[in-house]
């Protein structure tokens, strides 16, 4: 019997397991994706506050998460926390973006200067909190910026209750993010960011199951 067993034939067998398995990734990111979308969409139709908490936080990037912030801490008599503040901005500046007078500045609201990232807003939240005693928060940010936030305040604040206040972007529309390219490739650029949060989140949660796992056997 004639052997048809060639070189190029077995060589194409794995070539072709390789193409689907590429092809199912990349169905697979686009679901995601889409899923991201539609939930960033969604976050800032109808937000609704808690019945009660303990602060309200917001992060800077855009005069509507400020106001929007303000507006929220006043109306249920709340301290305001705002992370991310550029250090040359003054109060002043802070007040008049925030649309905040300086009576209200000065006994409710408290600027974080140091945070230049979404994981170092995390931290810095974590710390005013920590000192503050608060455990039960409200974090305003873009609807597109809401899921990664919380994922990296989690990983500061495990035990806090965060509740997202979502505020539509002026600039990205995560429900139409096809028909602009900024928004485009700032809805990509940020699933991206927030699908690596949350595969570095579900590592370091496994090891840190399985070192708690390693202790337990060693007690025993």
């Amino acid at each position: 019997m004639k052997d048809t067993t060639s070189p190029t034939n077995v060589t194409s067998r794995p070539r072709g397991f390789v193409r689907l398995i590429l092809i199912a990734l990349v169905l697979f990111a686009a679901f995601d994706f889409l899923q991201f979308a539609e939930r960033a969409a969604a976050a800032s139709d109808n937000p609704l506050a808690p019945a009660s908490a303990d602060a309200v936080v917001v992060l800077t990037g855009g005069g509507a998460r400020l106001t929007t912030a303000a507006d929220l801490a006043r109306a249920n008599s709340l301290p305001l926390f705002i992370s991310g503040v550029n250090p040359v901005s003054t109060d002043e500046d802070v007040a008049a973006a925030a649309g905040l007078d300086e009576d209200w500045m000065a006994c409710c609201v408290t600027s974080g200067r140091r945070a230049r990232t979404t994981a170092e807003n995390g931290e810095e939240v974590a710390e005013w909190a920590n000192v503050m005693g608060h455990d039960d928060l409200i974090i305003v940010t873009s609807g597109y910026h809401m899921e990664r936030s919380l994922a990296e305040m989690r990983r500061y604040m495990p035990d806090t209750a965060l509740h997202g206040y979502a505020v539509a972007s002026p600039t990205i529309d995560a429900r139409r993010w096809w028909k602009s390219t900024r928004s485009a490739r700032r809805m990509i650029i940020e699933w991206s960011k927030w699908r690596v949060v949350t595969i570095r989140e579900s590592l370091a949660g496994r090891a840190k199951g399985g070192q708690n796992s390693a202790d337990a056997t060693q007690t025993d």
